[in-house]
Parts: structure tokens; sequence; C-alpha cells
């Protein structure tokens, strides 16, 4: 038999529905009739229900959700299930539609639900999950085909058992929604996420989805005034661009709000603007422009601690976009600034490529490793164990040492074979690796490993600064500058100095300008004189104690205190490991007086360290 071969027009991406393309395509249309035929008299597990639906429902998601036009591979979608539940051979399908779409069916069939369930169990069947789903390389457009599968199940499960539908999910949250994350195609992470947890927590989804509902920043009208605001804003500047929003998924939010407030959880609804332009540079700088825009009209609301370049810098999974967090009355929003083709990308990454008729996508093939508590990960072929660690956790990689792969030591720097079990093995702890590391990474990797040399740079230079600093106030009777901070008539005081000096509201700001030159000691000290910070002005006596923990010690140094005329202002202190160590601010002590107390605590064989300034 002849082979079909598809025919591609301009017109074929007009209709919107699948039935439409079928109409105008002999090649989809032929694929269509096989799988109908094939699954003749099959039903979906509630026994009424045709199964070729299923069929037609994969391929509806792949065409109409996903804008994939190509009919080879919404071929796929339709004999997906063809030589596992049906009598058709892969032969069969070889010779009438040709190899790619028979390699498709067949990759998409080592993916039978009897192959996902030894996911289920991490300890019991994890040997035969790494046989079964580490046999080759995850093929993108494999995946894409498998993630379409399963999206429709997971959107289709009212007939099953309630176990089987707990067994799915928990394969679609440790499996899938990482497969669709690793290729980038985060609008499916999302609902497989939320269609997940439905069913593996119901409890919390009920929980987070009534939080989600009865937040402000979900509610219509405030989605309806910032979307329109934003618009309309831009709109006056002559910017042409698009406003969408979207919400986090239910899973992600419950994991953030581990660690924090939910108002301050900033992605719990983002707006989205996009912007269209005729070429890079013109986008790149309408991006900026309504960047400019924001931040003037939100102005004192933007958290300057959370602003995001992956514009200029992408993520490491390729994500581009400005990112700004607002602090509003109705809790933390993100709003990100970025081209219309950058946010396809951000949305669907592989898939967005495929759409654009890029079809040798082998740049994006996966291999699996797994934890050693059974958990999949997934990584180009050539990651190796500082990729792995460093992907876990970044801490994790600046500390590693070696890795068991398979239960043999290896260097990091070997590669890791598909389908291993790699464990990290950790050493001291460090910000940031030996300075080598970086030439045997992937580039995400080494963005990581490069960010945290500058982070071990700025803590030198602010280790350095604030030794600079301590010289110079300890001779104005202070220790540290937060303790005059912390005093109401001086706050403000401290606050414009730290402005004047290009470190607004940041003593560490300061620290690390100092430490790095950029301000000099000379600067400081003029900014101190000029603004009364120091000895004779205040009257300031700063004392540090320390020596091993026990009661009464705190009673002898303020009754002495108070003895010498002495006033405390401030006190702070902390014990660990049986050792205590007191800070204290006082006013009102003479120089005779401040001697003496210097003298009674260095007396005092309860205290092992004094320092008196």
């Amino acid at each position: 038999m002849e082979i079909l071969h598809p025919s591609f027009s301009p017109e074929l991406a007009a209709p919107t529905r699948l039935e439409d393309l079928v109409a105008k395509e002999p090649f989809l249309q032929k694929a269509w009739d096989v799988a109908e035929t094939a699954h003749a008299g099959q039903t979906r597990k509630d026994g009424k229900t045709p199964y070729f639906t299923h069929c037609i429902g994969v391929a509806r998601i792949m065409y109409e959700e996903w804008g994939i036009t190509d009919p080879e591979k919404l071929s796929v979608g339709l004999l997906h299930d063809t030589i596992e539940d049906t009598d058709l051979t892969l032969d069969n399908i070889r010779t009438v539609f040709g190899e790619e779409v028979a390699f498709g069916v067949e990759s998409v069939t080592q993916f039978s639900p009897e192959n996902e369930a030894k996911l289920i169990k991490a300890e019991a069947d994890f040997e035969s999950a790494k046989k079964v789903f580490a046999k080759t390389l995850i093929d993108p457009i494999v995946a894409i085909y498998k993630l379409a599968d399963r999206l429709y199940n997971m959107r289709d499960m009212a007939a099953i058992t309630p176990q089987k539908r707990t067994e799915n999910g928990i394969t679609s949250l440790n499996y899938f929604a990482p497969l669709a994350e690793s290729l980038g195609m985060w609008v499916v992470k999302r609902e497989l996420e939320n269609l997940s947890l439905q069913y593996t927590d119901s409890k919390k989804f009920e929980i987070y989805s009534g939080l989600m509902e009865k937040d402000p920043r979900t509610n219509e009208h405030f989605i309806a005034y910032m979307t329109s605001f934003l618009t309309e804003k831009l709109k006056d500047e002559g910017t042409e661009c698009k406003v969408s929003y979207r919400k986090n998924s239910l899973v992600k939010i419950m994991d953030k709000a581990k660690n924090n407030l939910f108002k301050d959880i900033d992605d719990v609804i983002s707006f989205r603007v996009t912007v269209s332009s005729k070429d890079e540079r013109s986008i790149r700088n309408e991006c900026m422009k309504a960047l400019g825009v924001i931040w003037e009209e939100f102005g004192g609301t933007e958290d300057q601690k959370r602003f995001d370049n992956f514009y200029f810098v992408p993520r490491d999974n390729g994500y581009s976009a400005f990112q700004v967090t607002l602090n509003l009355p109705e809790g933390a929003i993100k709003i990100a600034i970025t081209s219309k083709e950058k946010e396809d990308y951000n949305n669907w990454g592989v898939l967005s490529s495929l759409k654009k008729g890029k079809t040798d996508l082998k740049k994006y093939a996966l291999k699996l490793v797994f934890t050693p508590m059974g958990e999949v990960k997934f990584f180009p072929p050539s990651a190796n164990g500082f990729d792995y660690a460093y992907h876990i956790d970044e801490k994790l990689g600046a500390q590693a040492m070696e890795m068991l792969v398979n239960g043999q030591r290896q260097d990091l720097a070997t590669i890791i074979p598909n389908g291993a079990v790699v464990k990290i093995l950790g050493g001291e702890e460090r910000i940031a690796p030996d300075a080598g590391v970086v030439h045997h990474v992937l580039p995400k990797t080494k963005q990581k490993i490069d960010r945290q040399f500058l982070e071990l740079e700025m803590t030198e230079q602010q280790k350095s600064g604030r030794e600079i600093v301590t010289k110079i106030i300890s001779q104005r009777g202070l220790l540290n500058l937060y303790d005059i901070l912390r005093l109401k008539e001086y706050s403000r005081i401290i606050m414009d100095i730290l402005d004047q000096l290009g470190s607004k509201g940041s003593l560490t700001r300061l620290y690390q300008s100092i430490g790095s030159g950029v301000v000099s000691e000379k600067d400081l000290i003029s900014e101190l004189d000029r603004n009364g910070i120091t000895k004779e002005a205040m009257g300031f006596t700063s004392v540090l104690i320390e020596g091993p923990d026990g009661p009464g010690r705190l009673n002898f140094f303020t009754s002495t205190v108070e003895k010498l005329g002495g006033n405390i202002r401030r006190n702070y202190g902390e014990s660990a490991k049986q050792i205590f160590t007191q800070h204290f601010v006082i006013e009102n002590l003479n120089e005779g007086a401040e001697k003496k107390l210097g003298e009674l605590l260095k007396k005092d064989p309860r205290i092992a360290k004094v320092i008196v300034v």
C-alpha cells in the first residue's frame, strides 16, 4: 500500500476545530478512519462512551489548545492506543502512515498504564520503574504526545475508582508535571498539578482552593481594574501591548505558603504585559518604557528585593521577562513585562519551537535521573554531578564533594548515565565551590555558580566594610550602627546618612560600598561628624561582655551601671553552647565612670571577654 503524505497549506492553521482540519487533510482523515475502525466496540471505563473519543480528545488538545498543525503528529494523537489496545500492528501503522507516525505510536505505547503504575510505589517498584523509563533518552516530541494523553486522562477520571484516581494523581505529580516543567510547558504543568492535588490530597485542595477564591487579588473586580489600568496607562505612553493574567498552581502556592504569609506570595496572581513591535531592539525599549511607567504609577509599593531582570539574563529554563513585585493593600502581586515571542516560550517552552516549524528538537532531549527516594529528575544528556547537585539545591551544589552513582563513588564532573540513582555527598559549609567547577557544567548551572561567586565577593566586601565601619564608630562610643538605628531620636539621622552615601535603608549595602571602595572612609567620617554622631555629642558608651552562661550576670551589670550614674538605652544578647554574649549601649557615663566600669568587668571571674568603647 502506498504511504500517504501529509499536505501543508497556510489555510490549515485557520480552523479552530479538529474536525475542520480533518475534513481538509486526507492524511489526517485516514488516521481518523483507521483509529475509529480499530477501536470499534471499545468503551471508556464507564462502559458507555466509545473509546475513540479519548483518541479524538488527545488530538484535539494538541491542535485546538496547543496549536500543533502537523498532520503526522496529530495522527499520532489519533492512533496512539491502536497497537496496545487493538489488532493493528506497528507494521500496519508503518506501512500506511510512514516511519514518523509509527515511531510516535510505538514510543507512546512504551508509557502504557501498566508501566506508569510502576512509578507509584517508590520502594517496591523502584527497580522496575528504572528499567521501564530509563531505556533511552526522552524524545521531546514523544513527551508532548504523552503529556497530551496524560492531560486528557486527568480531565476525564469520573468513571474510574477513587484508588485509580489517586494513583494517576501521584504519577502525574511525581513524573508528568516535572516532565512538563523540564520542557518549559508551564501551562500544562500548572493544570496537571491542580488536577493531581484534587485526587491526592482533597483536603488541601479544598483549603487552598478556598484561600485562592477568597483572596482579594483573585477577585474579578480587582483583576478587571488592574488589567484595564495597566492597558490604559501603557497605551497613553504609546506602548502597544496586551495585558493578561495567570494564577499559579495550588501545589506551588501550597509549597510557598510553608515559609510565607499568604498575602506576601507575589505570584498567587501575576499580570503579564506582552509588548508588540517591529524588531527586537524596539521591543526591548518598549519593555523598559513599560517598566518605567509601572514604577512611576505604583511608586512606593514596589519591592526592590523582588525585582528580577530575566529579560536580559534569562532563567536557566529559558524564562525571559522583567518582573516587578508590588505590595498592594490586597496583597503582593507580580507584573511581568516581556515580548509576545518570549512569553509564548515562557508558557509553552519546546512546544513554542515546534509551533514555529522547528522539527529538529534533539537539543531538548532529556535523560532521567533518580534521587535515592525514587523521585524522577530530568536533565540534558551531558549533565554531570555538579548539574544534578545544583538542580536539587544551590547550597548543596556549593558544598558537594562527591556523588554516589548507583552506589559507586564518582567524581562530580562525571556525566551521569541515563536512569542512574544519584546521591550527593556534601562537605563543609561554603558559599561557592572551587573556581574551576564552572568549566565542567551546563550553562544554567554556570549561571548559578556565577551568582554564588558574586555573593562570595559581596560577602567578603561586606565583612571588610563592617570592620572599617566598626573601627570608625568605636571612637564614637558605638560598636554597631544598628544600635542607634534602633533608638528613636537617631533613627531618622542614620537613615539620612545611609541615603547620602548611596545605601538607602541598608547597613549591609553601606558595608559593601565601603568594603569595595565605592564609599571612602573619609566620606563616612564626614557624614557622621556633620550629623552629630560623635561621642561628645551623644554621650554613649557601648559594652560587649562574653562568658560562661549562668545566673546573676545581667543583674550585676545593671546595678553596676546604675551605681556609676549610667542609664542603659539598649540591651540585647544571645546564648549558645553555654556561652552568653551581651551588648549594651549606655548614656551619661563620664570618662572616669567608663574606665571604672571596664575595670570592674575585667575583674569579674564570670566574664571572659570585655570590650568598652
